[in-house]
């Protein structure tokens, strides 16, 4: 299966632990960001593009298994990986096992006994040729790495493709759950630069990024990918991608009245709920203080009246 006595060696010591793995599933967004870093700077000391990939795979079994690894890595989670990060970021096994068609065990138990040994041949054949592609790809062939990687799919990297058109109702519920998000001033520059950058990743990959259900639901449901630490951070992102130049605000400030306000924010952003008011009037007060939304900017009430 792989290359020398030495890799067999620390595969076997490194896998011994897996009876501690729990599928990905208790690793915070924080780990999953912390894990990728590590990962990185492995990469860029390691000058992993001037080794051979079976010669990274080994440096990296041999830094799992070494004792230097537990205060970085703690989980066999994170060790997994950080493996996968190191070794195939771009999952090029899984990808090419994928590609494979390859006959199911449960196929040729379901076949005529008469043709189950020819069946059995052509899997091997076929098991011959998809590890044989697998290592001209990726640079070494491990069962164990193609079994996580495709864990890794599963609870993760599908977690990072955003949904589009939800019909789903998400954004009433998440605005209920965030009634308490009355101020955005300890917000940072720096957290605010990342929820830019999350907003602009956002806004490319979505063909609908002005609806605001889609958006909540993705919020709710993608945290890994929206990689938001706190509530306010949560709402900062929700008003941010979908009315930076506020002006559900400057409707609020241009009717009298709360039908009028519903009816427009209603035709012009498909939605509209109380709690988008306090939420933009915090997002003024904290990023564009100077910015004018209403003639009755001079006034200096912004007051709720229905």
């Amino acid at each position: 299966m792989l290359y020398d006595k030495n890799i067999l060696t620390l595969r076997k010591q490194f896998f011994s632990r897996e009876v501690s793995f729990n599928r990905f599933k208790k690793l915070s967004v924080e780990d999953i960001e912390e894990v990728k870093r590590q990962a990185k700077a492995f990469r860029e000391n390691l000058n992993c593009d001037r080794l051979g990939k079976i010669d990274v795979y080994n440096r990296v079994l041999l830094y799992l298994t070494s004792p230097i690894v537990y205060p970085n890595l703690k989980s066999f989670d994170e060790q997994v990986l950080f493996l996968i990060l190191v070794c195939d970021e771009n999952l090029s096994c899984l990808k090419k096992y994928s590609e494979s068609q390859i006959i199911t065990l449960k196929a040729i138990d379901e076949a005529p006994k008469e043709e189950q040994g020819k069946l059995i041949a052509l899997r091997s054949e076929q098991m011959h040729k998809m590890i044989a592609s697998i290592r001209e790809t990726a640079g070494f062939y491990d069962d164990r790495v193609l079994k996580y990687e495709t864990i890794y799919v599963k609870q993760l990297y599908q977690n990072e493709c955003y949904e589009s058109n939800v019909q789903k109702v998400a954004i009433t519920p998440l605005l209920l759950s965030h009634k308490d998000v009355t101020s955005f001033i300890d917000v940072t520059d720096e957290e605010m630069a990342n929820i830019d950058a999350i907003a602009e990743d956002y806004r490319a990959r979505v063909s609908d990024p002005k609806s605001f259900n889609t958006l909540a639901y993705n919020i709710i449901t993608k945290r890994r990918k929206l990689v938001v630490a706190t509530r306010e951070e949560r709402m900062l992102l929700l008003i941010h991608i979908i009315d930076p130049e506020l002006m559900i605000l400057k409707i609020y400030g241009e009717e009298s009245t709360y039908e009028n306000i519903k009816r427009r924010c209603i035709e012009e952003f498909g939605y509209f709920h109380r709690d988008l008011i306090r939420l933009e009037k915090a997002y003024h007060a904290r990023f564009c203080p100077d910015k004018k939304v209403s003639e009755w900017d001079d006034e200096k009430k912004l007051l709720w009246q229905e």
